[in-house]
């Protein structure tokens, strides 16, 4: 078997963190090529990320250093050199972190991406990942037959009902007020993805800043409606974010920056328990959303789970709530789909029963009851050594 690792936008921490590890382990049984750029915009590799890997003589290492290698990020079409190179490799397997689809969408062979694994509340290791045919389809898993859904809510039951007592809302606390919000009319939440020069995958959002989308939306806000936004942990400490202070300033009390979770603060997946309706594009934050049961519009070119009924439409979602029929995701359905992403998705790297065969697995079958068993049991153990800790 071949196997190409595909890494344009890579960043030192994925690599060093998450895809040496896959290197390491898929190097045991296959032919492994990779594809990487040197550093520029926090994407790309240094020499010192190939130190650990040094061991493994047999890795066919493509160091794409050429002057215009800050391209390949977004149009590796257009070069065809590249292009030919994926073509001579011709791999069995692509495993990607591109954001060019247009690119990846013509090599051969099987092509996933490695993307981030997090879905709110569940909590565990900042580099659980999945492997995955797109980059931001959300909610989506396949027809299950009935015995494999009662397997999977008789073993996802007793952590749910964790999580559930664990994460309760208070909604009769004086909230509003806590967050400078208005005492009265609808809220409507606003998660903010990751606004950095490194996040390549931010081409897929409708505006490229943020000041952008919020005065966007803000227009569409009905009178006596609020806006609460809730910035990325990492804006707050890798971002200028004074365009998105001022563009909300500008709204007068229309929106607000919901202070990060902590003493006085409050998160997403708190607002989403309190909010009458969230906004989304391919934030993660989807799954506080599900979780909360929280009506919502996901604007995305990327397929979104039909059980977390998505409004088509800001109108649509801002009618249905103004109505006092507004319908968020199935609390059943949310409990299913939590249980399987655990149980069949999530990929911890660095474990030691994540061997090659594991990997191919996710890859080739994307669908597996014959790992849900696994799945379940590092969640739990990850969780008993957390509270050992």
């Amino acid at each position: 078997m071949r196997i190409l690792f595909y890494l344009p936008v890579v960043t030192p921490w994925w690599f060093e963190n998450i895809i040496a590890h896959f290197i390491r382990k898929l190097a045991a049984v296959a032919e492994v090529h990779i594809i990487v750029a040197p550093l520029w915009r926090n994407t790309g590799i240094a020499p010192e990320n190939l130190e650990r890997l040094q061991d493994l003589p047999a890795l066919s290492w493509h160091i794409w250093d050429r002057d215009d290698h800050p391209i390949i990020r977004s149009d590796a079409a257009s070069h065809p050199d590249l292009m030919d190179l994926v073509d001579a490799i011709d791999a069995d397997i692509t495993l990607c972190r591109s954001a060019d689809l247009t690119a990846t969408g013509q090599f051969p062979g099987e092509v996933r991406h490695i993307m981030e694994g997090g879905a709110m509340p569940l909590s565990g290791a900042s580099d659980r990942v999945v492997i995955q045919p797109a980059l931001f389809d959300y909610g989506v898993m396949p027809a299950l037959s009935s015995a494999q859904a009662e397997w999977l809510d008789h073993a996802f039951t007793p952590i749910w009902d964790r999580l559930d007592a664990r994460h309760g809302i208070d909604r009769t606390a004086d909230w509003r007020e806590r967050l400078g919000l208005p005492d009265h009319g609808p809220v409507i939440a606003l998660p903010l993805e990751y606004m950095h020069e490194e996040n390549f995958y931010a081409r897929y959002r409708r505006h490229e800043q943020y000041a952008d989308l919020i005065r966007d939306v803000a227009t569409q806000l009905p009178d006596g409606w609020s806006l609460a936004i809730t910035n990325h942990p990492l804006n707050e400490l890798h971002v200028d974010n004074s365009a998105l202070h001022a563009a909300i300033d500008d709204l007068g009390g229309r929106a607000v920056l919901v202070q990060s979770s902590g003493i006085g603060g409050m998160g997403t997946l708190d607002l989403a328990g309190l909010c009458d309706g969230i906004l989304l594009e391919n934030s993660k934050s989807f799954a506080a959303a599900a979780f909360r049961g929280t009506p919502l519009y996901r604007h995305s070119s990327f397929r979104t789970g039909a059980w977390l009924n998505s409004y088509e439409s800001l109108e649509a979602l801002f009618g249905a709530i103004s109505r006092g029929d507004a319908k968020g995701p199935d609390r059943a359905d949310a409990k299913l789909w939590f249980g399987y992403h655990l149980a069949n998705n999530i990929i911890d790297p660095d474990h030691a029963a994540t061997d090659a065969d594991v990997l191919i697995g996710h890859i080739l079958n994307p669908c597996d009851p014959m790992r849900w068993h696994a799945g379940i049991d590092r969640y739990l153990e990850e969780q008993r050594e957390q509270v050992l800790c």
